[in-house]
């Protein structure tokens, strides 16, 4: 492991404490660091991306997290269902209903997506 990587780790223990402390717009800034120290390990980095999003969303700035959280989803990473399923989450709490069942319909249907796919099902029951 390089040092930025562990750097990049260290930076990421530290944001994951500053969004459990309620403090999301320092984890947002966290998060994002910790991403491009860690630029080689791209699972590690949409995972930081990730938490960067609900940071964004978790401070206020709805827009710019759920633009993220679409980006990832639409990139086909390991991470794309977690995105796609907060994502419908989030459209839900802004009054996206109509979006957010045509995303959870596309992530449940297909089992690739794993327990975002069972996730994804139960939400489009509640909005049902």
């Amino acid at each position: 492991i390089t040092e930025p990587t562990l750097a990049g780790v260290a930076q990421l223990q530290n944001a994951d404490s500053a969004f459990n402390a309620g403090k999301f717009a320092d984890a947002q800034k966290l998060y994002s660091e910790a991403a491009k120290k860690i630029s080689v390990q791209k699972h590690l980095q949409d995972a930081l991306k990730i938490g960067e999003a609900m940071s964004a969303i978790s401070a206020g700035d709805t827009a710019k997290g759920m633009e993220a959280l679409d980006k990832i989803y639409k990139e086909g990473s390991v991470y794309s269902a977690q995105a796609g399923y907060l994502l419908g989450l989030a459209k839900v709490q802004n009054g996206k209903i109509d979006e957010a069942k045509n995303l959870f319909k596309e992530l449940s249907s297909n089992n690739n997506n794993g327990v975002f796919a069972l996730l994804a099902n139960q939400e489009l029951s509640n909005l049902n």
